[in-house]
């Protein structure tokens, strides 16, 4: 049971580490791109606020815990099935960076749940699982590229008479807020979902799967954790995903860059606060960037958009196939 434990533990670590590493690009993008901030700077203000945003919140910790699947009755098989999820989840946040694809650590580690937690016959909660999770996760980035469409289109008009120099340059100081904005409302979404899955795994080693009816409240000493180690991981992110996202797949300008930005922190805040549902920051970030594109009249570009969506897509569904595999071996071995 130690080893389990020890596994699970350092299994989400790794995985919220990931997590922050493979959204560094997603959150610093339009600040890079439209020289708000320097890259560096871009960092410290994420990192700093990804930290903060990560002690926040308890909602979305429910909704991924007990309001998704039911654990089994022994902690044992609880253990080994997180270790199938999160297994599958890192893999795939691996996979699709080395691709340098935006992807959803969200879908991800809910594929992977899912995945590992069929072959081990736990119950799923259809109800909750669609209103609360995969339909907040499929219509957020619909929203963000329906809003950022109708503000860039609202802003554009506005602005109109304002030379661009001028506008752009006034533009910097708003882009640097929304990125702190933008790194908060991820240290509120993401850090919690690591946070439940740590819970879950202590849980069912100190006092056994009976007590994990309900998904147990995050203890201080675990969400401090989880802060540091997805911010040490926004620290050491990549750059690969900042290309596909703000060169390749659109060009805008500065002030569609402040918008797309806004629109997602919008959308982000509601989701945490008001519905508890967690949403990806990566994929409403990415839809508020073609949203902004289209209204601005930018050309999208195809070879670069399609994966980007299909990957959208799949994420779930892969991370479920291979954490179901891990699972299926797993139980063969126990």
């Amino acid at each position: 049971m130690e080893l389990l434990l020890g596994g699970a533990v350092l299994l989400t670590l790794l995985f919220a580490f990931c997590n922050g590493f493979h959204d560094t690009s997603t959150t610093v993008v339009n600040a890079v791109q439209s020289r708000a901030l320097t890259p560096r700077w871009a960092l410290v203000v994420v990192t700093l606020f990804n930290f903060i945003g990560a002690l926040l919140g308890q909602g979305i910790a429910d909704r991924i815990g007990s309001g998704i699947v039911e654990m089994p009755e022994q902690a044992a098989i609880v253990l080994v099935m997180l270790i199938c999820a999160l297994a599958a989840a890192v893999l795939w946040n691996i996979v699709t960076y080395v691709a340098a694809l935006p992807m959803s650590s969200t879908h991800a580690l809910i594929g992977g749940l899912l995945g590992s937690g069929f072959v081990f016959g736990s119950v799923v909660h259809p109800e909750v699982l669609v209103t609360g999770v995969i339909g907040p996760l499929l219509l957020s980035p619909l929203l963000a590229f329906l809003l950022a469409l109708v503000l860039t289109r609202l802003v554009s008009r506005l602005v109109s008479a304002v030379e661009p120099k001028k506008l752009f340059a006034r533009t910097r100081g708003v882009q640097a807020v929304s990125t702190s904005a933008l790194g908060l409302a991820h240290g509120i979404q993401d850090a919690q979902k690591s946070a439940a899955v740590m819970m879950i795994a202590l849980t069912a080693y100190s006092t056994g799967a009976h007590a994990l009816a309900e998904q147990p409240p995050t203890s201080w000493p675990v969400r401090v954790t989880i802060a540091a180690v997805l911010a040490l991981g926004t620290w050491y992110g990549g750059w690969r995903i900042t290309r596909t996202l703000g060169e390749k797949v659109a060009r805008i300008d500065p002030v569609q860059r402040v918008v797309a930005d806004t629109g997602s922190n919008a959308l982000l805040f509601l989701a945490a606060f008001v519905f508890r549902a967690p949403i990806s920051l990566t994929f409403t970030v990415g839809s508020a960037i073609f949203g902004a594109a289209v209204a601005g009249h930018r050309p999208i570009r195809l070879r670069y958009a399609a994966p980007v969506v299909i990957c959208w897509l799949i994420s779930a569904p892969a991370s479920a196939l291979l954490a179901a595999g891990m699972a299926l071996a797993a139980r063969a071995a126990l």
